[in-house]
């Protein structure tokens, strides 16, 4: 096709552009086009043609792909689309729903199971939902716009690809040639030493490419993932202690600190909750609060321990906590909840944040209410009531304290082991 033409030009773009973005499904009409469906035809009797199994079938080069290679693209692709999309194709042939169970669940545990993480009873009892879901529903059918964003194999083989080289503006069908097929790009180690050395390069490549474009409204997180056992944590340790940013290690819990290397611990900085004298496999621990149960108190009622304790504590200005907290020079490594009541306000001190694995699922807040909480409350509410009847409150003043004494004891009665004598209703607060 000359360059200097520019219909030729145009046609060609337009042509490719249809190639990229197909949108044509396959009709009720274009079913008899495959041979997989003729093969599959079924008289009057409801049995099939002749004796071909679904695997003996000649599909098309996309479900072929699919059987073949399970997924080829697994940016777009997991074991549940392709087990929908094979599902689509099978129904649309007019094979039965039994058939394509036994055949799909099959090839989701010899194929697709490489892909998944998923235990064997699970991908079962997955497939057999996904294709009955396929099945029931009239909206479900063969699309070739999904095999080719699954990244199947779409070429000249299948009966009904002509369809897609259809131009909407012309008659005119324009073959381009077709791209060699992309290997997928999987990258293999021959030790632990290489495979660290290339997350080491890729953070760097990362951190460099921050700087150059100075994107500091627009920085997004860096995913360091690799197999356990790996070294991400040690070689992750090892280029923040070398790089020259101050960090902010934020893990499940404080024991994490002694996976730093022994070479690069006296630049981190162990920030502690308040906690008394700790001795552990015959080591003390010197403790960095004289108060550390009340603050662990104060603390499971989500009450402000700084200001109902610290700032009334003789200790205060002297106190190893607060003192911690006035290392400018250090990395930091703190435990979660920590990193949630007091660290998360001094983030902007660190050049770099990062968050270990396993502790997502920790970021909640709970408070715990014990029964000696609500014997409390009970007690200020009877001298409430004393309080009133001494004054000659009116009956109106009175019944909603005797209301709050009932549900009280309530919730008494339900924190202890003591079976309830009466259903809870509204009834419960009627005195």
């Amino acid at each position: 096709m000359s360059e200097n033409n520019p219909i030729a030009l145009l046609y060609e773009l337009s042509a490719k552009y249809c190639k990229d973005h197909a949108k044509y499904t396959v009709k009720p009409k274009n079913i008899r086009k495959f041979s997989a469906a003729k093969e599959s035809r079924r008289p009057a009797a409801g049995e099939y043609i002749g004796s071909k199994e679904i695997e003996e079938l000649t599909h098309p080069p996309c479900v072929t792909d699919a059987l073949i290679h399970g997924i080829v693209n697994e940016k777009n692709a997991n074991r549940n689309k392709v087990t929908m999309f094979l599902a689509g194709y099978l129904k649309t042939i007019d094979r039965g729903l039994e058939e394509s169970i036994d055949f799909l669940t099959a090839h989701a545990l010899n194929t697709l199971a490489k892909f998944s993480h998923s235990s064997p009873r699970d991908i079962e009892l997955s497939t057999l939902t996904s294709v009955r879901t396929i099945f029931s529903q009239d909206k479900y059918s063969h699309n070739c716009s999904f095999a080719r964003k699954l990244g199947y194999d779409c070429n000249p083989s299948c009966e009904i690809y002509a369809e897609y080289k259809k131009l909407e503006y012309g008659k005119t069908t324009i073959d381009l040639p077709e791209p060699e097929p992309e290997a997928p790009h999987v990258l293999t180690f021959d030790s632990p030493a290489e495979l660290r050395t290339h997350m080491v390069s890729k953070i760097n490549d990362y951190v460099l490419d921050l700087r150059r474009k100075n994107r500091k409204r627009q920085i997004k997180p860096l995913l360091v993932k690799a197999p356990a056992g790996s070294g991400k944590t040690i070689t992750t340790f090892n280029w923040v202690s070398n790089s020259g940013l101050r960090a902010l290690w934020i893990g499940s819990q404080l024991d994490l600190f002694e996976n730093i290397p022994s070479e690069h611990r006296p630049k981190w900085h162990k920030i502690r909750g308040r906690q008394g004298d700790v001795r552990r496999n015959g080591i003390l621990t010197p403790g960095n609060c004289v108060k550390p149960d009340t603050a662990a108190f104060l603390r499971e009622k989500n009450l402000n321990v700084h200001k109902h304790l610290c700032e009334m504590c003789d200790s205060f200005k002297t106190c190893e906590y607060y003192s911690q907290f006035e290392d400018n020079e250090r990395h930091w490594f703190v435990q979660q909840p920590m990193f949630l009541f007091k660290v998360r306000k001094l983030i902007k001190d660190f050049d770099v944040v990062i968050f270990d694995e396993d502790i997502m699922g920790q970021f909640k807040q709970e408070i715990k209410i014990k029964m000696n909480d609500f014997l409390d409350i009970r007690k200020w509410v009877d001298e409430s009531y004393l309080d009133l009847v001494s004054v000659d409150a009116p009956l109106r003043v009175i019944k909603p304290v005797l209301s709050l004494r009932v549900l009280i004891d309530t919730f008494i009665h339900l924190l202890s082991d003591k079976d309830m004598g009466y259903p809870l209703s509204g009834k419960t607060l009627q005195v």
